[in-house]
């Protein structure tokens, strides 16, 4: 798996034509498993060419596992809130393999319309790290059956039916998608989640988005300008914008990750970063590097370190105006420690995760601890 998705994002931004080919007809091994009637989708535009190659075969059974994987880690067993069943799927999607290996280390989000290609920049784009994309915002959705696949040369296209969790409250989103009326539409008239592969890897997802009356669409929260606030018994909030909502109760790296990510958000208040780096990227960049929230931060826990060291460097153009500052004053040093102790954290606790949580089998011997099958605080 790549340390960094730029590597497979420049090829996708240079495709001409990145959705190019036929949507491939749903097989009976897609439609099959007594799913409930799909939900409504779009399908590619009706000008896209057909004499496009087929999808490798490897490439394609990976890609059928991920989608029966987040399909059934969905699923709403009988009687849960909607705040129990969405927390129940968070687990389920961010503890499964198949989900968690199909994904690069930085997967990137955003929101399109059926006949939007790939390599539009679309609505809210934003850059995650895997584990707080699995866990915070694919959770926040249902998926149903049949898929669709197609593809174009290396590249593959996976689409699947999905519509937005009913009864989230403004807490149970990774932030605050509210701050903009166009966003809000977009999450809450979703009708299909896309996800675009370079090779065999996932390396953005995109919300499909259908035209909706505004009459049919819930209240948006007013938008006070908080991206975070803390609740009447002073939790920060959004939950799931914390760390201890992506990692496991047990994990030992969260209250390490969190020390440190206070001390940075210091600096970065301190030093203006936080007006920019922002989910409504203000910076301009192609994706909003966030560094507002622990969660969202993590995405950057190698590149921020990377490029101190390469601030003249034109590849790190993107977190440039953020760098020049970063790198100067009497505390660049402690910056960087800082910063070095965050990314040597967060690598330790998905390193934590992917041995206790998702493949303990693999790992016979390792220190033996049991894991709770607990929910995170509410």
């Amino acid at each position: 798996m790549i340390r960094w998705s730029a590597k497979f994002l420049m090829p996708l931004l240079a495709a001409p034509c990145l959705l190019a080919g036929a949507c491939s007809k749903p097989t009976e091994e897609q439609a099959s498993g007594g799913a409930p009637p799909p939900i409504p989708g779009p399908t590619p535009a009706a000008d896209t060419p057909t004499a496009e190659p087929p999808i490798d075969p490897g490439v394609a059974a990976t890609l059928r596992e991920f989608a029966g994987a987040l399909h059934d880690a969905a699923a709403t067993i009988a009687g849960d809130s909607p705040r129990v069943a969405r927390d129940r799927a968070g687990v389920r999607m961010s503890r499964h393999g198949a989900i968690i290996d199909a994904a690069a280390e930085v997967v990137e989000w955003t929101c399109v319309k059926p006949d939007d290609r790939a390599e539009a920049a679309g609505l809210g784009r934003i850059s995650l790290a895997r584990e707080v994309w699995a866990r915070s915002f694919l959770s926040c959705f249902e998926f149903d059956r049949p898929f669709a696949l197609w593809s174009n040369g290396s590249f593959a296209v996976l689409e699947i039916p999905a519509r937005l969790r009913k009864g989230l409250e403004p807490r149970d989103y990774p932030y605050p998608v509210w701050h903009s009326s166009d966003l809000w539409r977009a999450w809450h008239t979703a009708v299909a989640i896309r996800f675009v592969l370079s090779g065999d890897t996932v390396v953005e997802s995109q919300i499909v988005s259908a035209d909706t009356a505004a009459a049919s669409l819930p209240a948006a929260p007013q938008w006070d300008g908080r991206w975070t606030w803390a609740d009447e018994r002073g939790a920060a909030q959004p939950r799931a914008a914390q760390i201890a909502y992506v990692l496991s109760p047990d994990n030992p790296h969260v209250r390490p990750i969190d020390r440190a990510y206070q001390r940075l958000a210091e600096e970065f208040q301190t030093r203006g970063c936080l007006a920019c780096h922002q989910p409504d990227n203000r910076a301009g960049t192609r994706a909003a590097h966030v560094l507002g929230s622990p969660a969202l931060a993590v995405a950057l826990r190698s590149k921020l370190v990377d490029a101190l060291d390469s601030s003249g460097d034109d590849s790190t153009a993107d977190s440039r105006c953020t760098l020049r500052t970063l790198a100067q004053g009497e505390t660049a040093g402690e910056l960087r420690r800082l910063l070095e102790q965050f990314r040597t954290e967060c690598d330790h606790a998905f390193e934590y995760e992917s041995i206790y949580i998702i493949r303990p089998e693999e790992y016979p011997d390792r220190p033996w601890r049991d894991q709770p099958a607990s929910l995170p605080p509410p």
